[in-house]
């Protein structure tokens, strides 16, 4: 399978640019927006990785790390996912990914699927608004209408850890800051929903899932406040006392 790249023009001449995306032989996508052009470069090329990577179930969603434990964040877009992650990733925890969970099949083991996350100025605000001064370098393609900044994780140092938890972010703001337990029924329904490859697992898709929830502590996160949600999930992965 080939694909062809063609792009002309220039988006600050009078003729404008124009790009267009082709494979093998067939047109899939043209645009007058570079940075669009680009955007859907970027995910063709993570689709192809994706597909490529047949022995990991694929979940939309945040993925982090902390004392040897595993979180997932499934959710759509818009729920703010991206930004409690990095959230997370500025309060001690290492980030697996702010966009895709790879879970190994057999292990249910965590993998990383390091990339750089994209912070817009709205978006840098909200942060500088929470006092976090995050690492960011300016984006080339801003000028072009795109992103405004990037924020490059740390790479992960914790390889292999499972999945602890599953939360499922939602951002409300007319709701308070609130973390509800949630049947694993329901966060099977929910992983299944935001799932990128479940359509090729099927029935062994189900059971993946099952044993992925039936080791994990289940919940509903509303959020209404950055730190707030941060300091929640914080608590949930620091040593409980034991008494004798």
């Amino acid at each position: 399978m080939r694909y062809i790249l063609e792009a002309s023009g220039d988006p600050n001449s009078e003729g404008g640019f124009y790009g267009k995306v082709y494979r093998s032989g067939i047109l899939l996508y043209e645009t007058k927006d570079p940075f669009e052009f680009i955007s859907y470069i970027e995910w063709s090329m993570i689709d192809t990785a994706l597909e490529r990577m047949e022995g990991f179930y694929q979940i939309h969603g945040g993925a982090v790390v902390k004392n040897n434990k595993g979180l997932i964040l499934p959710a759509a877009p818009g729920s703010g996912k991206t930004t409690l992650t990095v959230g997370l990733t500025m309060n001690g925890f290492q980030c697996l990914s702010d966009d895709i969970a790879l879970i190994a099949m057999q292990s249910l083991k965590l993998n990383p699927y390091p990339r750089n996350i994209f912070i817009t100025e709205e978006k840098k605000d909200v942060f500088d608004r929470y006092g976090y001064n995050l690492p960011l370098r300016k984006s080339e393609w801003t000028d072009m209408g795109g992103w405004d900044f990037i924020f490059t994780p740390p790479p992960p140092m914790t390889i292999g850890a499972g999945v602890d938890f599953i939360i499922f972010p939602e951002y409300n703001p007319a709701l308070k800051t609130e973390l509800k337990e949630i049947s694993r029924g329901k966060a099977m329904f929910k992983i299944i929903r935001e799932s990128f490859n479940f359509y090729k697992f099927k029935d062994r898709g189900i059971d993946i899932i099952h044993r992925l929830v039936q080791k994990a502590e289940c919940y509903q996160l509303t959020v209404n406040n950055l730190n707030e949600a941060v300091e929640i999930i914080s608590d949930l992965f620091s040593p409980k006392d034991t008494k004798n």
